[in-house]
């Protein structure tokens, strides 16, 4: 009888429909900015910062059993691409990390492997790490320490030292959510997207 009960209790609980989900939400937590925004025709718009890192996304969004359920819009892009390269000097390797726009691009970590072993450097203000290199370059590889994201290897152009790989930041701070979900308890939404200990908490503003 006891277990009916709870049963046809459960039953009658309100659900929150998406109509009553759209809406402004923040997180919950010291040192993180982050927010969502759930529009009622189904797409959302999300923001995460912390420290030097800024991170979007935008979307569709569906509500699903105890669950709103976000999947990010637009296609896939890398985060660095080979635009061009030139014989340059013998014995340096020269690589340059370049914005759209031609501007360098400064404290990008690069790594260079070549015939006579690997080296590692970092780029200047103006975009450019310079290898001195007993061996012919093979490829490189960038870090970008802030976001932590691996790209390459590249491979060299037999015979040209010297190369620009530009960079996409909208590829790196775009966050690619692919079904996922944030629980809706008590109306707050519980993201556990960035695997703390802790789902991050928003609510409604």
């Amino acid at each position: 009888m006891k277990t009916w009960i709870v049963a046809v209790a459960m039953a009658v609980l309100p659900v929150m429909n998406a109509e009553e989900l759209a809406g402004e939400y923040a997180a919950q937590m010291h040192e993180v900015g982050s927010g969502l925004m759930l529009h009622a025709n189904q797409t959302f718009e999300y923001f995460f910062s912390y420290g030097a890192a800024d991170y979007m996304a935008k979307g569709t969004w569906r509500r699903d059993n105890d669950a709103v359920v976000l999947t990010s819009s637009g296609a896939e892009a890398k985060p660095f691409r080979v635009v061009r390269s030139a014989p340059g000097t013998a014995g340096t390797v020269r690589v340059y990390v370049v914005a759209p726009n031609g501007r360098g691009v400064p404290h990008m970590d690069v790594k260079l492997t070549a015939s006579g072993g690997v080296q590692t450097g970092r780029t200047s203000d103006d975009g450019l790490a310079s290898f001195r290199s007993k061996g012919e370059g093979k490829s490189v590889s960038i870090h970008v320490p802030v976001y932590d994201i691996e790209a390459g290897p590249f491979e060299l152009t037999a015979g040209h030292n010297d190369v620009w790989l530009e960079i996409n930041g909208e590829a790196i701070t775009t966050l690619r959510f692919r079904d996922e979900r944030l629980r809706v308890v008590d109306g707050a939404l519980h993201m556990t997207y960035w695997k703390g200990e802790r789902p991050l908490v928003y609510k409604k503003q």
